[in-house]
């Protein structure tokens, strides 16, 4: 539990949440870096420029598209 939630909750795990990894325990090889996480996919973040965030409108059709689309990218369906 997180703050009285389940933190495995489908309202957390569809949020596309960024983690830095500095534990040398996780993978010797992802030390320094930042892994992108939604749903049950995981990428490794290649500083990629990801557009403005902050004229980026969120609704519900937007969030089904990002967790389609990186679940696309997640199974490398598509190009």
């Amino acid at each position: 539990l997180a703050g009285g939630r389940v933190v495995e909750a489908f309202e957390w795990q569809r949020q596309l949440r960024y983690y830095w990894n500095a534990d040398e325990a996780l993978d010797a090889e992802l030390v320094g870096t930042c892994t992108v996480k939604q749903l049950q996919a995981r990428f490794t973040y290649g500083f990629e420029h990801l557009g403005t965030s902050c004229c980026r409108v969120m609704t519900p059709s937007t969030e089904r598209a990002w967790v389609t689309l990186s679940h696309a990218a997640h199974r490398q369906m598509g190009a």
